[in-house]
């Protein structure tokens, strides 16, 4: 067991800092920087397999709190998008060009939403023959 000494909570404290800083997409010495640490710190750190499983799994987190926040903000956009879209010209002080760039946003959106749930569900059936479903292997 690890003493808990000043020097270990700083350590810790700096190594803690790092993560989150390399899975933000900084570069090493800008999370050396952060972290309060030589480059070179991080450097070895990241030759350890359980601190660079942290930085993926802190990365992974982040990329899934985003889309959270984009699918939570989704709905809205796309019932103000179709408002602007569909309002009577004689409603609207917008110009016409900006109502029609509110349609093509809303059907490319509508296109790439049709399009990635057909990537998943052709992924998914891969995965479920090749045996990869958790649980499975």
């Amino acid at each position: 067991m690890t003493l808990q000494t000043p020097q270990n909570v700083t350590r810790r404290r700096g190594a803690e800092a790092a993560i989150v800083a390399l899975a933000a997409g900084f570069t090493q010495s800008q999370a050396a920087d952060v972290a309060h640490v030589h480059r070179a710190t991080i450097s070895r750190w990241l030759q350890a397999a359980d601190f660079r499983r942290r930085v993926d799994e802190a990365s992974a987190e982040g990329l899934r709190e985003a889309r959270r926040i984009i699918t939570a903000a989704a709905a809205d956009a796309a019932r103000k998008l179709k408002e602007i879209a569909t309002a009577p010209a004689s409603t609207t002080v917008l110009p016409v060009h900006t109502r029609l760039r509110a349609v093509c946003a809303l059907l490319d959106a509508a296109e790439r939403g049709h399009e990635a749930g057909l990537v998943e569900q052709r992924l998914s059936a891969i995965e479920e023959r090749l045996g990869l479903v958790k649980g499975v292997a």
